[in-house]
């Protein structure tokens, strides 16, 4: 496709050509998002109406597939839970206090930018060489 302005078209028709295309666009994204949101709650939708016909149906089977305590999934919070701190540990006992675990600093000076690049080229990760200017 060759744009319009290799044409000798006027300016006004360019900027009028992309504002269709930037219309078209939007639209298509749109349409398409729409549809897929639409498919998702129509599945989401006939999934609700198979298990309230399999509880009606067969509702001591449906409760029995239950775990313990009658929630779905909530065997794995121990192990999630346990996973998460062996991480945490793991993460203090390799990098100890140089490590925090807060992201409110921002670069806001040259002076900030230098310790932080400082700090970087301090850091092994992995035995890779130090990040070069």
């Amino acid at each position: 496709m060759v744009p319009p302005g290799g044409g000798g078209v006027s300016a006004h028709t360019i900027v009028l050509t992309g504002l269709a295309g930037l219309a078209a666009g939007a639209f298509s994204m749109a349409a398409g998002e729409y549809v897929s949101v639409s498919s998702q709650n129509e599945l989401i939708h006939a999934e609700v109406i198979k298990e309230k016909h399999e509880l009606e149906t067969n509702a001591a089977a449906e409760q029995a597939a239950r775990p313990g305590d009658g929630s779905p999934g909530t065997d794995l919070v121990p192990l999630l839970a346990a996973r998460e701190q062996a991480v945490d540990d793991t993460v203090e006992e390799m990098f100890g206090q140089a490590l925090t675990l807060t992201r409110a600093a921002r670069v806001t000076d040259a002076e900030g930018w230098n310790s932080g690049r400082a700090a970087a080229d301090l850091a092994s990760l992995n035995n890779r060489d130090q990040v070069a200017d």
